[in-house]
């Protein structure tokens, strides 16, 4: 560059580098943008991995099928367990949905073929649980914890970019325009942030209605907690009366 001077023999890319680099703080600004662009990509996939926990605990508290099903496990443990102390129970843990389709009588029918054919008399609209949790499949797929974590990672993108502007001394229309993205963006990390706080309230909420304690895994682990009842619903799809 010395050499050939600024109108040297250069090619179109060369000569927009050239000028790029011509431009005050052109370094820190290339990284500055990038960061937001990175921030723009990841964004959405962060708030949608906190819109479904609501939603799937409604499902779970209203549907008619499941309390059917919830009832009719109750009868059949209070049956097989008779004149134990078990054989009383008000009420059990949702840890046993898992077991169900495993438990056989002497003829191969198992706990859960009972249980559906119990639900289908009272109900004969009743073809399995599946098509009734929407939500509920959705908020399986993401782990609280690495939400969380994204979500900060968010946040350390904006702090990062707030520490870069400091360090420019001309303030121009490009860092108008960022700090005016800070501002939206910003916001927009504190929706999310107050979404999560009200989600996981409404899960330790559900929780605790469904038994579980604060020293309970799925207490703490939404995702445990919905992947377990996926897994059931896949096995009441199984264990439907035959047509």
């Amino acid at each position: 560059y010395r050499q050939m001077g600024e109108d040297g023999n250069w090619d179109h890319g060369e000569k927009y580098l050239i000028q790029i680099n011509s431009i005050p703080n052109a370094k820190t600004k290339l990284h500055i943008w990038s960061t937001l662009l990175e921030f723009n990509d990841s964004f959405p996939g962060v708030q949608e991995s906190f819109s479904y926990m609501q939603d799937a605990c409604s499902e779970l508290k209203q549907n008619k099928f499941f309390k059917e099903m919830l009832s009719a496990i109750l009868t059949i443990g209070n049956v097989l367990n008779g004149g134990t102390q078990k054989g009383q129970a008000d009420g059990f843990s949702l840890d046993v949905l898992p077991k169900l389709s495993s438990l056989k009588d002497n003829k191969g029918q198992t706990v859960l073929n009972w249980v559906c054919h119990k639900v289908k008399k009272i109900d004969d609209s009743f073809d399995g649980l599946k098509k009734y949790f929407p939500q509920l499949i959705k908020a399986s797929a993401y782990s609280l914890s690495e939400c969380v974590k994204s979500l900060n990672e968010l946040k350390r993108f904006l702090t990062s970019i707030q520490k870069e502007i400091k360090d420019i001394e001309i303030k121009d229309n490009f860092i108008n325009e960022v700090n005016t993205m800070l501002n939206e963006y910003n916001d927009k990390i504190k929706q999310v942030e107050t979404l999560s706080n009200d989600n996981l309230k409404v899960y330790q909420e559900t929780a605790k209605y469904f038994g579980y304690t604060e020293k309970d895994s799925k207490y703490k682990a939404p995702e445990e907690f919905f992947r377990m009842l996926c897994a059931f619903f896949d096995d009441v799809e199984k264990s439907m009366p035959k047509p």
